[in-house]
């Protein structure tokens, strides 16, 4: 993990714009950072290299958290309506939906039952599988999961 910097460090070379989530420099006025593979941009604040959401936060003076949330699911969007504060739950509870995803509902999954399709419905919680549904009614199995992501507090971005 990188160390902590201060609010003084960063605007002594770059300034953020909240409202678009760019980072310039404060010598140039050139926009300054790289898209990483994970899809996240990193900023330099002196000669080490920050995920610029975390920078993000220390411009806007509040402390670097460890964990943020991307609240459209866009990791390089770093505008500051974008970006909250998570503890890792929370941060889970904020997931798009799986590439691999076969209904097109996080946490409902579809099969095939003699001949017919079935459909069953989950959640995690804290670790464990909570099973929510089973049957042949698509719709039964979505209001299900949905019902359990309001009840268990996930974000209403979940899944999409």
């Amino acid at each position: 993990m990188n160390r902590m910097i201060t609010q003084e460090e960063v605007k002594q070379s770059l300034n953020y714009d909240p409202a678009t989530g760019v980072f310039t420099s404060l010598k140039t006025g050139k926009i300054v950072g790289s898209l990483a593979k994970t899809g996240y941009v990193l900023v330099y604040v002196g000669p080490i290299q920050y995920l610029a959401h975390r920078v993000a936060f220390v411009f806007m003076g509040e402390d670097m958290p460890i964990n943020v949330d991307h609240i459209n699911h866009d990791r390089a969007d770093n505008r500051w309506c974008n970006l909250r504060r998570a503890c890792p739950l929370t941060n889970q509870r904020n997931r798009r939906k799986s590439k691999n995803n076969s209904s097109g509902v996080t946490g409902v999954s579809e099969s095939v039952m003699c001949g017919k399709p079935y459909f069953i419905a989950q959640i995690q919680i804290l670790g464990k599988h909570v099973h929510l549904y089973a049957g042949r009614c698509k719709n039964s199995a979505i209001a299900a999961r949905k019902d359990a992501e309001k009840t268990f507090g996930f974000h209403e971005n979940h899944g999409e």
